[in-house]
């Protein structure tokens, strides 16, 4: 057996033994026992208090002070003029002390009900007028301690007296925990017994105890009070008022109040002389309520355990023994027994979770890259670039659809991000593949998104729940409006310092005259059985965020909703940008190669090898640290990492530390939306880096490649001079493409000698690349390049020469650039447009 379960028999024996006490020792072994145990109570209380048991502490401070003043006054009669007015202050200190410790209860706990509001005024209202009556009232009337001073304590510990009662009955009804259920009762007990006790001291000034049973009824509540401490207080002390456990014991006390109800109209309250008789009824009627109390509280015990089992994973079967046999109790714990088998197969699966993360991660690498390189397919036709879109698409859903479950398994909920700014790209993605995933029998329709360069970086202080609802009608209302299929897009960018989120779809349009109630409550078209409130709830939920909706349709060729957003600046854990210094090395740590190849695409695009930017790529940690050993801390511009390095024991961040270069580190990874690891780069310094928006990070390098930003192209031939126009312009380079070289000879007469010139090997009618070259030379042009789709042995590099016997077309798409001799050109590597070159050699 326990020590509590020892302590709690203790009490009961020592309860039980009470009652052998002769009348004539009573009160010489009462009052010393109640002083006793407020000793102890005060002990117990000091040795397990909380801030939250401040009031209590104080109550019980007080208890012990009064009871041994009175067991003084009363047995030992020492100075009682003095000691007789501290313990009433001290008896008033406990009720007041105790009042605050219940309503500081029902404000952190046990929040009422406005029924349970209305039962407390009722129960204060009763209990005051009991009081005031056989009490206060006869108390003034009897003349005894006529001061000022006992008239006002003993009005203060009546008022609030009646306000700890009523408390503690009401709050008795939803004690769920042993502890509360034996401090209320306690409560009570002490209360119906002072009516007696202060009727016996105040109005009759009697010092012997008349009645004994009132003085075994404050014993037996200091009783229920100390063991009340040998149980803990549980997580949820109190049930609510709607639940079983109010239910039943509210028609218990109902009941209760009917016999008393009925004892009054009987008049056998009313003829009850004094407190004492009153006392003693109203304790028989509590030992009724406190056993009917205790019936209801086992009930409800007995449910909770089936619940707690669930809880605590055990089986209902293996919990604690039903108190009670209750046929709907055992009921319940076989159909949650089996609904737990359901419960503990599918926690079974939780451990792949973790596999479903690193999978989500490994294949968020490659469709990272794939997504840069989606960004220039126009040399593929058009089914081709449909079908990588698509492909891409659908290895983008799957991804998010695993973490998605991830994140379900983990927490049960979607990650607890704070509502600070949100990166509107990551709420726009998980919609965009729940409804490819709804609608994915529907093979005529396509549901994809846009994201540009302006998208990057756009933080919205926006609600997440209601913006993806928002965007999840708009969709629905997309695809109804194509019942023959089409295209729905949703696109995100920036427009005069707000975020744009555009919904297209090219299905049967809106007459002009209903767009403008559309938005209203209640206004729908096409739509049947529509209720008008998917736009409605929109448009509110654009408004409250400071934003607006918009429509615009074109009847027979689709609709467009634009949902503008206010942007909040960017978080501090968020990377703005990719800055370079010229001539400073960049680190890539990542295990993913395709993760190398898109920055490698990324740093070539904006010319950074040109500004004598070295790039360094390695796939493990151990690779990098011995390479940063033989460079002997040259020192690197910058390094990127990804958090998860598979093998080594240690992610990004923790790497960036070891190696002391965390102020130059930026955490490039798919996991940017947990907040644990956000909240680290911030004690880091490290700017966070979502790795799916790798490909539209700005990148910053200091010094210019060149001081000419303008390049000349002399080709006959329509799609090459398209090809390289869609090259420059993703170099940043603008490009004047010539058919004719007299139009280029023209244009070029205006620009600095040193601007780059690229002239095709064979020009139309009989006209070689190598004499307009030669032309340009001669008027002070410096850098000058043949283009051709011929190996350079098979080429007459004369500045007169004749056309080359084969005139390869389809090599267009692989260009070799090569060199006259006679014109100091220079060769490159093949395929290369303007702002892409890198030298290989140069023919003298």
């Amino acid at each position: 057996m326990t020590v509590p379960a020892l302590i709690r028999l203790a009490l009961l024996a020592g309860g039980a033994a009470a009652l052998l006490v002769g009348e004539s020792s009573r009160a010489e072994l009462l009052r010393p026992a109640e002083a006793a145990l407020s000793f102890i109570l005060l002990a117990a209380v000091s040795a397990r208090r909380t801030r939250a048991d401040r009031p209590l502490l104080a109550a019980a401070a007080a208890l012990f002070c009064g009871d041994l003043l009175y067991f003084v006054n009363g047995n030992l009669k020492i100075l009682p003029d003095i000691l007789f007015p501290v313990e009433e202050g001290a008896y008033t200190i406990y009720i007041l002390a105790m009042a605050g410790y219940l309503l500081q209860t029902c404000r952190r706990e046990a929040a009422l009900a406005t029924a349970e509001k209305i039962t407390l005024g009722f129960l204060l209202a009763g209990f005051s007028w009991i009081s005031a009556k056989y009490v206060l009232f006869p108390f003034f009337a009897s003349g005894n301690f006529a001061s000022p001073y006992f008239y006002a304590t003993s009005t203060v510990y009546r008022a609030t007296e009646a306000l700890v009662v009523a408390l503690a009955v009401l709050l008795g009804m939803k004690a769920l925990s042993r502890y509360w259920m034996l401090t209320l009762n306690g409560l009570i007990l002490l209360a119906v017994s002072s009516l007696a006790l202060g009727y016996n001291t105040g109005v009759l000034n009697e010092e012997r105890i008349s009645f004994p049973f009132q003085e075994y009824g404050w014993l037996w509540g200091l009783l229920c009070l100390l063991a009340a401490r040998t149980y803990p207080q549980e997580e949820e002390n109190f049930a609510r008022w709607h639940s079983a456990r109010v239910r039943l014991v509210w028609l218990i006390f109902v009941f209760n109040m009917g016999l008393l109800a009925m004892l009054y109209a009987t008049r056998a309250l009313t003829a009850a002389p004094d407190a004492f008789h009153l006392s003693s009824l109203l304790l028989a009627v509590l030992g009724l309520w406190i056993v009917a109390n205790l019936i209801s509280f086992r009930i409800s015990e007995d449910i909770h355990s089936v619940l707690d089992s669930l809880r605590t994973g055990s089986d209902p079967d293996s919990g604690k023994v039903f108190r009670l046999d209750i046929h709907e109790v055992e009921l319940f714990a076989e159909r949650l027994k089996a609904a737990y088998a359901t419960i503990r197969a599918q926690t079974e699966l939780s451990a792949l979770a973790a596999v479903s993360a690193q999978v989500a991660h490994d294949i968020r690498s490659p469709l990272a890259a794939l997504d840069s390189a989606l960004r220039d397919l126009s040399r593929l036709p058009e089914d081709k670039r449909l079908l990588i879109r698509n492909a891409t698409g659908r290895i983008r859903d799957i991804a998010n659809n695993l973490l998605e479950r991830n994140r379900s398994v983990g927490s049960g909920v979607r990650g607890p991000e704070d509502r600070g700014p949100l990166l509107l790209s990551g709420l726009i993605e998980p919609v965009i593949t729940e409804k490819r995933l709804q609608y994915r029998d529907r093979s005529d329709v396509s549901i994809g998104s846009a994201m540009d360069r302006d998208a990057y970086g756009l933080f919205g202080l926006v609600d997440p729940v209601d913006l993806a609802r928002v965007l999840s009608n708009l969709v629905n209302n997309s695809v109804e409006a194509m019942p023959g299929g089409g295209t729905v897009s949703i696109t995100l960018s920036r427009r005069d310092g707000s975020g744009v989120i555009t919904v297209r779809d090219d299905g049967k349009g809106i007459p002009p005259s209903l767009i403008a109630s559309l938005g209203n409550r209640g206004a729908t078209y096409g739509k049947k059985g529509g209720s008008g409130l998917g736009l409605y709830h929109a448009r509110g939920s654009a408004e409250k965020w400071g934003g607006s909706l918009s429509i615009s349709s074109v009847a027979g060729e689709g609709t467009e909703i634009t949902l503008t957003v206010p942007l909040a600046p960017q978080p501090d854990w968020f990377a703005s940008s990719l800055s370079l210094a010229a001539g400073s090395a960049v680190v890539i740590l990542d295990d993913d190669a395709t993760i190398h190849q898109l920055w490698k695409g990324r740093f070539d695009s904006c010319r950074a090898g040109e500004r004598g930017v070295r790039f360094y790529g390695f796939s493990s940690p151990e690779a990098l640290k011995r390479w940063l050993g033989e460079e002997g801390g040259a020192g690197p511009g910058l390094f990127l990492f990804d958090y998860e390095l598979p093998g080594s024991g240690n992610t990004g961040l923790e790497l960036a530390k070891q190696l002391g270069v965390a102020s130059r580190t930026i955490l490039a990874t798919s996991r940017y939306e947990e907040p644990g690891i956000r909240d680290a780069c911030r004690r880091l310094g490290i700017p966070l880096l979502p790795k799916n928006l790798a490909g539209l990070i700005p990148i910053h390098v200091d010094a210019p490649a060149s001081s000419a930003t303008t390049a000349v192209l002399i080709d006959d031939d329509p799609l090459a001079r398209l090809t390289w126009k869609t090259a420059a312009r993703g170099a940043g380079v603008e490009l004047l493409a010539c058919a004719a070289p007299a139009e280029a000879v023209s244009a070029a007469a205006k620009l600095p000698r040193s601007t780059p010139l690229y002239v095709d090997f064979e020009l139309g009618a009989g006209l070689s690349g190598a004499s307009v070259a030669a032309e340009l030379r001669a008027m002070g042009f410096t850098d000058i390049t043949l283009v051709t789709g011929h190996p350079p042995e098979h080429l007459s590099l004369s500045p007169r020469g004749s056309r080359s016997p084969a005139r390869s077309r389809h090599g267009r798409g692989k260009r070799l650039e090569a060199a006259a001799p006679r014109l100091d050109l220079t060769v490159k590597k093949p395929g290369q447009g303007p702002g892409f070159s890198h030298t290989v050699r140069q023919i003298r």
